[in-house]
């Protein structure tokens, strides 16, 4: 498995890290750490562009130069400190540096190293904010070509980096299952993530309730209704015998709702999750940039850490 953790020092990336320690990744994992030097700070231009330009004179293209070796010095600084906290539980094989869109080089190295998960911390802002802001938590999970843990940090107040050991913890995990190929995925992947760890893992599949002219369409297609539940049952069925052969408990719960993300919301709070894992069906990037999907809904407003699972091309 490739992993790509993206860092810039801060409490919300160090929570994504703790969050890696605390679970177990396939012995085979191969982790890149990649740090971004925000292009915004040079104006919007690289500042090699900008130094090779005449735009400005020589102490300021000197001024530039130094302040891209500090800032690049810093940011090399953050990825020797995020390799120090892994150490022993996953082989760092790249520390990356890059200066652009956060977002944008983020999913650029993934696209070039064939990352499997994208692991990225995201600012613990209000759902208003994220919705009027975007962030680059949100950007590379419209774009990134591969599945994309966003992790939250919940716990700051309470529990600091160093109180986090080395030792996998259990974990509360939904896993929202469709039957679809990218949620048979997030199955495989929820199974391998959980092994050596008593994760208490509950699938939940809802049932989207649609009605039509102030009716209710179960009532004028009940049968139909009660196909697609057996259908669903089956699914569920499926998720049970995949984890019970990897020796993980697992808990099925199957919900009808008008609102299937909400459903999802819903439960994940009224569990107390740590972690929803939903499959992503695999829409363009451009239709989840302009009308969304149910998994970067759910990704964008939960308030656990969201692992949605695609199926990379």
């Amino acid at each position: 498995m490739k992993i790509l953790l993206a860092t810039d020092g801060s409490d919300n990336a160090n929570a994504a890290i703790d969050f890696l320690r605390s679970c177990p990744m396939p012995a085979d994992t191969e982790l890149s750490l990649i740090s971004v030097i925000d292009k915004v700070v040079f104006g919007g231009e690289k500042p090699s562009k900008l130094i090779k330009s005449d735009k400005y004179d020589e102490d300021h293209q000197r001024m530039l130069l130094e302040t891209e070796q500090m800032l690049r010095h810093t940011a090399g600084e953050i990825l020797d400190e995020a390799e120090s906290r892994l150490q022993g539980l996953v082989t760092v094989k790249d520390k990356l540096v890059r200066t652009g869109h956060p977002s944008s080089e983020i999913v650029r190295e993934a696209e070039h190293l064939a990352t499997d998960i994208v692991i990225v911390g995201t600012h613990g802002v209000g759902n208003m904010k994220r919705f009027l802001l975007g962030s680059t938590s949100d950007d590379v999970m419209r774009h990134a070509p591969c599945s994309v843990l966003i992790v939250r940090n919940r716990h700051e107040e309470t529990e600091s980096a160093a109180d986090i050991d080395n030792q996998p913890h259990p974990l509360k995990i939904l896993l929202a299952f469709d039957n679809s190929p990218s949620a048979r995925k997030a199955t495989e992947l929820c199974a391998s993530l959980s092994a050596g760890v008593d994760n208490d893992i509950t699938a939940l599949s809802v049932m989207p309730v649609v009605s039509m002219y102030r009716q209710d369409v179960r009532q004028q297609l009940s049968w139909i209704w009660q196909e697609q539940k057996k259908a669903v049952q089956k699914g569920l069925e499926w998720v049970t015998d995949v984890l019970t052969k990897k020796h993980l408990k697992v808990s099925t719960l199957v919900k009808e709702s008008s609102d299937v993300k909400y459903e999802i919301l819903d439960t994940a709070k009224a569990l107390e999750s740590d972690l929803i894992v939903i499959g992503d069906k695999g829409e363009s990037a451009l239709k989840r940039y302009l009308i969304g999907s149910t998994t970067w809904r759910v990704a964008h407003h939960a308030s656990c850490s969201v692992l949605a699972v695609r199926i990379c091309s």
